[in-house]
């Protein structure tokens, strides 16, 4: 994808989204995986009639 956004005539605008987007995605998506898969916070998860619930204690 950043080499489509580099070679399209377009400005660059797209680009920086792009990358931008991309590292708000990484760093906190990411360390919220690291978080929950290191079992440093693990998430509580209810399912009930009123729906799912997931909160963190």
């Amino acid at each position: 994808m950043v080499v489509l956004a580099f070679v399209d005539p377009e400005p660059t605008s797209k680009l920086g989204l792009l990358v931008g987007g991309g590292a708000v995605c990484v760093l906190t998506g990411g360390l919220t995986a690291v978080r929950i898969l290191t079992k440093m916070r693990p998430p509580n998860v209810q399912i009930g009639p009123g729906g799912m619930k997931i909160f963190w204690t």
